[in-house]
């Protein structure tokens, strides 16, 4: 068996999120997201991504949500395997947020140390056009959804939801599942990536408990990478940690959005609008906007930390934001 809608789309443009709230609908089976057939492990065959496949008998829609397809040689080896039995759901989002989050992304794992935003956009949504004419030369038009992010399912999620379901031959009702789900983001933030206090413990508050790092304590806490803790560092290791974590925090000023838009981005914005009629208004209202969000801890730095105090919600407890923003601007490791 194999399935017969695909979600693809650009990075950061809310398939996470998709994949959680339709994996909770009783008509729609999804195995793990982003199998990646298509793309990196095309060479293992079809059987290989069949497997996945073995439990969706009886289940009206059967999905694979894998962003990157629409890249390369994805949607030339979707087309030859699928035909027009499958259904394509497109994801668009402001192309300077997406590029922006794949710099920071780059910064956060050591990438790119000495180039700006502007010296290193990647410029994904450059590609977008190429993508959009092949569904649309290739794809009977009834076989693909195009949802905007910024129109669809940032103002309300809810309507993006239903205009899925409806492509789908679901009903488009929300069920109770997925109109909670849908109230929530897929992807909740990040926490700082290192935290250090020269004289003073920090105390970090999660969404039911606190968690104390002690004084003098280096500590390098990701869900990706693990959490590494070192007491008593040095001042060079405290400066070089906090070097990275000052270009993994960065923003991009208003003025330089402003600029890039013009320079680079609305050019190929007016030719998508033009010929597929996809656009959003948010595109070109400019915000400088941090590139990190306010999260719990990850698991390794909860158990380790824990204080066995009851904590508030993390996103609302103006003490925890205080210790983040001191920590990310690290004002006071510059007087120490």
């Amino acid at each position: 068996m194999l399935p017969n809608f695909i979600v693809i789309g650009m990075d950061k443009a809310g398939t996470s999120f998709l994949y959680r709230c339709l994996k909770e609908h009783p008509d729609i089976f999804l195995p793990r997201k982003e199998i990646q057939f298509f793309g990196r492990f095309w060479d293992k065959g079809l059987s290989w991504y069949e497997d996945f496949y073995g439990q969706a008998s009886g289940y009206k829609a059967v999905g694979d949500i894998t962003p990157g397809y629409w890249r390369s040689k994805g949607l030339p080896r979707i087309k030859e395997v699928m035909g027009d039995r499958v259904k394509l759901i497109f994801l668009v989002r402001n192309p300077m947020d997406v590029d922006f989050s794949w710099y920071v992304q780059s910064l956060g794992i050591g990438k790119l140390l000495d180039s700006s935003f502007a010296e290193a956009a990647p410029l994904n949504f450059a590609k977008v056009p190429k993508a959009l004419n092949y569904l649309r030369n290739n794809f009977d038009e009834r076989q693909v959804l195009i949802i905007n992010y910024d129109e669809d399912l940032r103002p309300d999620p809810k309507v993006g939801l239903s205009k899925i379901l409806s492509f789908l031959g679901l009903s488009s009702e929300l069920p109770q599942g997925l109109i909670q789900s849908s109230g929530q983001s897929a992807n909740s933030g990040k926490m700082p990536r290192y935290l250090y206090s020269p004289d003073r413990p920090i105390e970090v508050f999660g969404q039911n408990s606190n968690f104390i790092v002690p004084r003098n304590t280096l500590v390098l806490c990701t869900e990706r990478f693990g959490e590494e803790v070192i007491f008593n560092p040095s001042p060079d290791l405290v400066a070089q940690a906090f070097g990275r974590q000052s270009r993994w925090t960065q923003t991009l000023p208003i003025q330089s959005r402003k600029r890039l838009y013009q320079k680079v981005y609305k050019p190929i914005v007016s030719q998508i609008k033009k010929k597929h009629g996809i656009y959003s208004p948010r595109w070109e209202q400019h915000e400088s906007k941090p590139a990190y969000r306010l999260a719990d801890p990850p698991r390794p730095f909860r158990q380790r930390f824990w204080s066995g105090k009851p904590g508030p919600d993390a996103s609302k407890d103006p003490a925890y934001q205080k210790m983040i923003l001191e920590n990310l601007r690290a004002k006071w490791m510059a007087e120490d």
